[in-house]
């Protein structure tokens, strides 16, 4: 409720998000730390998150709404502590619990979209790739490899959502991605679709460049 009354909605309809003032910013992040702090304390003892879903998905529904409305305040935390919450929410991918497990995913992919979609971060973008793009996309193939009972379900739900990044790919192209996806039993394989939607998604099937973007 705080993160949103700090950033409340326009008056009027426009086609611009908001952009949070320095003063909301540091609030904010101010807030972020504490809970951080506690959370990943707390997060970092054998069996916890195991035992307690319910934390962990109330946790990560807070910092997707941080995630939506102050994306800048991840990147003014310390490292370490932003790190930890990125290794925290990767853990979390492999849990059993339906509930606990998407709200991990939902985070990761509103942290990922509105990162590269807003343009104040510079160097951020390729600073969050370099540092997690590979542990991010190896926990989620994996995920996906093993066939989480939940995976499906919000795998679906975040590829129509109306806040999913704009591409090209159309729904029968999304469709066919799950469902290759769903159908694969090997690592490989599942690597090989994503790789397959990434080029389709951006307009580059069938170009060398494209290729050669995906296979460096």
């Amino acid at each position: 409720m705080l993160i949103i009354q700090l950033d409340p909605p326009a008056l009027l309809p426009t086609m611009f998000k908001s952009v949070p003032s320095a003063e909301a910013n540091g609030v904010v992040r101010d807030v972020v730390s504490v809970l951080l702090q506690t959370s990943l304390r707390m997060f970092g003892q054998p069996g916890v998150m195991v035992n307690n879903p319910d934390i962990v998905q109330a946790c990560f529904n807070c910092m997707e709404t941080v995630a939506q409305h102050f994306i800048a305040v991840f990147y003014l935390l310390p490292p370490d502590l932003f790190n930890a919450l990125i290794q925290c929410a990767i853990g979390a991918l492999s849990l059993q619990e339906r509930y606990a497990l998407v709200s991990a995913c939902t985070f990761l992919s509103s942290l990922v979209n509105r990162t590269a979609t807003t343009d104040d971060l510079g160097d951020a973008k390729q600073a969050f790739v370099r540092a997690h793009g590979r542990s991010v996309m190896h926990a989620l193939l994996s995920d996906f490899a093993g066939c989480c009972a939940a995976s499906k379900a919000w795998m679906v739900d975040i590829l129509n959502a109306p806040d999913f990044m704009p591409s090209k790919a159309t729904p029968e192209a999304k469709e066919k991605f799950v469902k290759t996806i769903f159908g694969s039993r090997s690592l490989k394989r599942t690597r090989d679709a994503a790789q397959q939607f990434v080029l389709v998604a951006r307009g580059l099937e069938g170009t060398s460049f494209g290729y050669a973007s995906v296979t460096m």
